[in-house]
């Protein structure tokens, strides 16, 4: 989402040039939901992770799922704080870009998001949202060959025709990123661990 992460991605699997695992698992479930955590990253791990100070975690359906249309849905918490930048988005499965359709990024505010479908052959803007508490709510996007259609709770916030190059299988990534010109740096106001929480990500076919 940025060309100036200051954050790396982790997983338990990731492992010191020695081989020994480095303890890093930047997710945690609880009562079936997923919390993607981000965190500051332990001075003595450092050296081992490029020299990042942040980590966190990225999921997506890119090795096994995408698909051309649909309603996709996340039911999510956002996450408060200087730099973090919680998103819920699709990039297409041929690896082009754009498009990118974002169901929902936020920076840093729990009470506000955006929805924003990106296109080199159409003009989109995004929409501001703001959903009525910072607890969980619905992003969602209704994706067809006529339209783009985005829903906060059920309720629709914004309509485009389908640009021309968006007419192709994509897949879906959840990720809770830091740093860019957009969201900033985290700074001692921000709090760690910072967890972005994910109920469910839905994803349905439409019928022929």
């Amino acid at each position: 989402k940025t060309n100036k992460e200051v954050e790396l991605y982790v997983d338990p699997s990731l492992k010191a040039s020695s081989g020994q695992p480095l303890g890093l698992n930047p997710f945690h479930e609880h009562d079936g939901v997923l919390d993607i955590v981000a965190n500051r990253a332990d001075p003595s791990l450092q050296p081992a992770i490029g020299g990042y100070r942040f980590t966190s975690g990225l999921i997506t359906s890119q090795p096994s799922f995408s698909q051309l249309y649909g309603y996709f849905e996340a039911r999510v918490k956002l996450v408060s704080g200087k730099g973090l930048w919680p998103a819920i988005w699709l990039l297409p499965a041929d690896g082009s870009w754009p498009p990118e359709i974002d169901v929902m990024e936020s920076i840093g505010d729990p009470m506000t998001a955006f929805m924003t479908v990106h296109s080199a052959t159409d003009k989109t803007p995004g929409v501001e949202v703001h959903p009525s508490s910072d607890g969980y709510h619905s992003y969602a996007v209704s994706w067809d060959s006529q339209h783009v259609v985005f829903y906060l709770d059920g309720v629709e916030t914004q309509r485009w025709p389908t640009p021309a190059d968006m007419h192709k299988p994509m897949y879906v990534l959840a990720n809770l990123a830091m740093g860019g010109d957009w969201a900033g740096v985290p700074d001692a106001s921000t709090r760690f661990p910072a967890h972005f929480s994910i109920d469910h990500i839905r994803v349905y076919r439409f019928s022929p």
